[in-house]
This record gives structure tokens, sequence and C-alpha cells, in this order.
């Protein structure tokens, strides 16, 4: 949890415009600490299903947020065009 934060955090720094980084590391912060609920969610799903729903709809979750990731552009390179 503790290296997701960092990294996650070091991204905020180089990828937000030198003016945004207040309110882009803030948003980013609330984001993380509700993400510490889907432990709760999970449970939820667990109850009603199993491991192998459970862990085949994380698989998809994590796919679109790669292909989400992809998308991401450097702030670098904008500013020099």
């Amino acid at each position: 949890m503790d290296g997701n934060r960092i990294a996650s955090g070091n991204l905020i720094l180089i990828l937000a415009p030198e003016e945004k980084r207040p309110v882009y590391t803030a948003l980013q912060t609330n984001i993380v600490s509700f993400g510490m609920f889907f432990s709760i969610l999970g449970g939820i799903i667990l109850n009603f299903s199993n491991y192998t729903f459970l862990y085949s709809f994380t698989l998809i979750l994590l796919t679109i947020a790669l292909l989400l990731s992809f998308k991401l552009k450097d702030n670098k390179e904008e500013k020099a065009i």
C-alpha cells in the first residue's frame, strides 16, 4: 500500500502542471483513501459469490485500468509542442 502511494504520488508530481500540483495531489490522496474501502466491497461480493468470480472481476477492472493508463500523456511533451 505504501509503495503504491509513493509511486502514484510521484506520478502526479511528474504529470501535473506546476500550478495545479497541490490540487492534483489532494485529489489523489482522497481517491486512494476512498479505495481502502474496496476491501469491504470485496468481502460483500465474496459473500454472494466465490473467489473465482471475485478474482475474475478484479482482473477485468485491472485490465481496464491498464488500458486507460495508456491514454496518459507526458506533460513535458505538450509544453515542447
